[in-house]
Formats: C-alpha cells, structure tokens, sequence
C-alpha cells in the first residue's frame, strides 16, 4: 500500500517509527476512480478520507445550469476531505477529475491517532491550516487578479506542490497539466475560450512556454513578480 501521504506529512518534520505506523495503522484499502466519477455526492456518511496516490480529485458543487464549478483541488499526496475531519456528512461533493487511486483512511482511527500522538495532531493541524492558505490565496486571485495573472498563479502553484511531493526542485521551473481547459476555466471562473487566447497571450508575452506536453515558466522571476506569487 502506498504510503505517498505519509511521506508527504512528514516531509517536513521530525517523527520516528511509531508516528509513521500509526498513520500506517488507519489505511484500509485501495481503490481506483476513473476521471469524471463522483467519489462522494454532497450529504453522504464521511467516515472514510481519501488519500490520493495519484491523479487529481476536485471539490465540486452542482449548478442549477446543469454545469460543475470545481473549488478546491487535491493532488498527490493530499487527504481529501481531511478539513470535515469530524464532519458526520459531507458537507461538499468529491469528483475525480481524472483517473485517480487513492487509499481510504478511517476518519475515527485518525482522530485517535491525533489524540494518542501529539506529533500526528500537530502535523495534521498544519496541513489544515496550509490547505487553507492554499484555497484563500486562490480566491484573492479570483477576486483582485487578471485572468492572465490567475493563470500565471495556479501553474506556478501547482508545479510547486506536485515538484514538493515528488521530491523535485522547488520553486519548480515546469508543471504538467492533467486537466482540460475546461476544467482549468471552472476552478479560475474563466471560460475555455479565454482561457485558450490567454495562454496564447503568455507564450507570446514569454512568460509560458509549451515543452513535452508541460508549462514551462522561462523565466520564474518574471512569472512570480507578474502574479505576485510568493513560494511559501
């Protein structure tokens, strides 16, 4: 079984054995989403969290359109739904956005995992909190950034965090994108359209550049003081 998420928890903390068979102790089983299937509809029992071993999974809510507004997303390494820890129901909606394995995680035997360990709950905390950050800076590029500046800031955002889990160089200097257009459009409230005239505008501007089916940023500098990305 993949311990992925652990890796990631402690990447950047001191822990021993016994922190990392406890968190070892609450996966249960694998299973495999294909892209596009709902992994959890919005009101169902959450007694399980779903750490993700590969693929990208979203945080989605259904419009009256008929239409999908993505908010959040989880890559790699990430434990979906781990900020409704003790929610009883879900309280959004979870979706594979594409082919994704995850490991389930018992929501009660982490909380008492938490509870025995104050490492496990110190760890876990942080993660919250960054999740947090992660989800309000996105919103302020929502909200106060250009959609040239919103593109500018996810890519340099998810390279980061895909490079960090990865062991790679962080800030990283190119980033895969699994996601459609579409999809990308959905999480930064731009339509596809405007999303393609965009990168177009970033490749031209030379502030993108398109490598091996990757985003890459040619100059990173330029690409962080563009935005007003900060790595940490």
């Amino acid at each position: 079984m993949s311990d992925i998420w652990i890796e990631r928890f402690f990447a950047a903390h001191t822990h021993n054995a016994d922190d990392i068979d406890a968190l070892r102790s609450v996966a249960t089983r694998i299973r495999k989403y294909a892209a596009g299937q709902t992994i959890l509809f919005k009101e169902d029992r959450f007694d399980l969290l779903y750490a993700v071993i590969s693929g990208w999974i979203g945080n989605t809510r259904d419009l009256e359109d008929g239409s999908q507004q993505i908010l959040d997303i989880f890559l790699p390494g990430q434990l979906v739904g781990l900020r409704q820890l003790t929610a009883p129901q879900a309280l959004v909606g979870y979706r594979a956005l594409t082919d994704a394995v995850v490991c389930l995680i018992d929501k009660q035997g982490l909380q008492e995992r938490m509870a025995e360990l104050p490492n496990i709950n110190t760890i876990i905390l942080e993660n919250i909190a960054m999740e947090d950050a992660w989800l309000m800076e996105r919103v302020t590029s929502l909200g106060q950034r250009s959609a040239a500046q919103c593109i500018i800031h996810f890519l340099l955002e998810i390279g980061d965090r895909l490079a960090h889990v990865a062991g790679e160089e962080v800030p990283a200097t190119k980033v895969n994108l699994p996601i459609s257009q579409e999809q990308l459009g959905s999480i930064l409230a731009i339509t596809p359209v405007h999303i393609s005239r965009v990168l177009k505008d970033l490749q031209s501007e030379g502030l993108l550049a398109s490598k091996d089916e990757a985003w890459v940023f040619p100059d990173r500098d330029a690409a962080e003081s563009f935005c007003e990305y900060q790595a940490r």
